[in-house]
């Protein structure tokens, strides 16, 4: 989702980061109208001659429900989701065909005991389209395949950032909830490989877990490269969870980005 103005050089957006495939969102009737525009046939408001959806079904909430003064003044991006979304044992997911989206059967899920989703918040300027970077890269990441000779792949990770119920990350590594690549060190090493099938990642984030030393690693190699701490990488140590954040200080794009942390 994504606003902008053209008074000044400026927008903002809200990027899933997973695919409506695995983690619902958006809500209410007006998932007929994706793909369309004002000058598509009957894409329109119904109710009152509109030639754009009606502002209070659009799937994510766009500038609608304004409190006072209008879009200019009180603009808002909002995170839609269906009835029942929290709190219900069982709700009738985004694109449901009792919404009139195109879902065969009734597909539903539970919103009880908890729901927890994770969400990208860009803000930037206009002519340097951050939020479409933003969700070129989530799509990227939905392509990458990571593998592992020391240590290993996490293939599970908390739901949400207060939510402990496991989850399948899909693709396996990738920790949708903070935006990282997650790995599972031995004996506080890793030997990993970072293979997108498209695009590139920007400044990727590693979290390597299992990871039980004070201090940052005395070698980070990317390739043959010899990393360089505070220049060509930014790592820290959470000790209580025994994990070491390390941020990469470029962009990564192809199939064979070999990382090894040694202690």
């Amino acid at each position: 989702m994504k606003v902008w103005t053209t008074a000044v050089d400026a927008t903002m957006g809200t990027v899933a980061t997973r695919p409506i495939t695995q983690q619902d969102a958006g809500g209410y009737w007006g998932l007929a109208d994706w793909n369309t525009t004002s000058a598509t046939p009957g894409s329109g408001c119904d109710d009152n001659g509109q030639n754009m959806p009606c502002d209070y079904n659009w799937p994510f909430q766009s500038i609608n429900y304004e409190l006072y003064g209008g879009a200019t003044q009180n603009a808002r991006v909002a995170w839609g989701t269906n009835f029942g979304f929290l709190g219900q044992a069982s709700y009738r997911v985004h694109g449901n065909s009792w919404y009139g989206g195109n879902l065969p059967g009734d597909p539903t899920a539970s919103g009880h005991p908890r729901k927890s989703y994770s969400a990208h918040i860009v803000l930037g300027l206009h002519s340097a389209a951050p939020v479409e970077a933003q969700v070129a890269e989530a799509e990227t990441l939905q392509q990458l395949t990571l593998s592992a000779t020391v240590g290993s792949v996490a293939g599970t990770g908390p739901a949400g950032a207060a939510d402990p119920t496991p989850v399948a990350y899909q693709p396996a590594g990738y920790d949708h909830v903070r935006g990282a690549l997650s790995f599972i060190a031995s004996a506080n090493r890793l030997d990993a490989n970072l293979a997108l099938a498209a695009g590139t990642l920007s400044n990727p984030l590693i979290v390597l877990r299992g990871y039980t030393l004070a201090t940052p690693p005395s070698l980070v190699r990317l390739g043959d490269t010899t990393l360089v701490a505070d220049v060509d990488y930014f790592a820290s140590v959470r000790a209580d969870a025994d994990e070491l954040w390390l941020t990469l200080a470029r962009d990564i794009g192809g199939a064979v980005n070999r990382l090894r942390i040694d202690p």
